[in-house]
């Protein structure tokens, strides 16, 4: 086909690994063992929120993943007027971990799907604002290793999405232009926003049904990654030509 992209990019967090079940379960078990009296809602969405905001510090190189743990806990706890000590909130984080890795799940369609595009011969790589090692492990436990080509983390380019160097080594790696490449990801920012003004072609995957925050950006529109048949051919020949929210 002469209009086929040659390579489909994914981010990785709540797209092909669905993060949200991960960190749902992991903070209900912290909150049904240490949050007596508080509302759950507020709780979680604090936490989400914090989550987002000290990930920022860890992509920088300033903390740890296990020192942000720590940080997030000592935070949230302190908001609800139950200060942690730090031993307290480190076992409160590593507890958290536990639950997480043993709630980590690809998102449905995820495996599937990738196995229909390196079928079809496109290039599948995973671009992720995270840790090397973080990302290589979970792509291990999901089984998703050995159907892409490529890892790109922020933590190895040194810079994170929407940034276009980390679109651009992905690109280079493997060796296709911008122009025949799309960017399948969960953050309008970082994936969609970031992709367009590199020269990439970008689908967004709204899961939840969020509002479009640029109606005139040009995208293509999912809410699942299933059909997978079908979803590896609009992305492999159809793109976001013409789509728009």
């Amino acid at each position: 086909m002469s209009h086929a992209n040659r390579a489909i990019l994914f981010d990785l967090d709540d797209t092909l690994f669905d993060h949200h079940r991960a960190m749902s379960a992991a903070i209900g078990a912290i909150h049904a063992a240490h949050g007596e009296g508080l509302p759950f809602e507020p709780f979680s969405l604090l936490h989400a929120e914090l989550l987002e905001q000290i990930h920022l510090d860890t992509l920088a190189g300033r903390l740890s993943l296990e020192a942000a743990r720590v940080e997030r806990f000592r935070r949230l706890f302190a908001h609800f007027a139950r200060p942690l000590g730090d031993s307290a909130a480190a076992e409160m984080g590593a507890d958290y971990r536990r639950h997480l890795q043993a709630n980590r799940y690809p998102i449905d369609g995820a495996a599937e799907l990738l196995q229909a595009l390196r079928a079809a011969g496109v290039a599948v790589a995973v671009v992720s604002n995270n840790l090397e090692q973080e990302q290589r492990d979970k792509l291990a436990h999901l089984g998703l290793d050995r159907l892409i080509d490529l890892l790109v983390t922020s933590e190895r380019v040194g810079c994170a999405k929407p940034a276009p160097a980390i679109f651009q080594t992905a690109l280079r790696e493997l060796d296709v232009p911008a122009q025949a490449a799309v960017m399948v990801g969960d953050n309008w920012q970082a994936d969609v926003a970031g992709a367009v003004t590199c020269g990439l072609k970008a689908a967004w995957l709204n899961r939840f049904g969020r509002r479009c925050p640029e109606p005139t950006l040009a995208y293509l529109p999912l809410d699942s990654l299933t059909p997978t048949d079908r979803l590896a051919r609009r992305l492999i020949s159809h793109g976001c030509a013409n789509q728009l929210c």
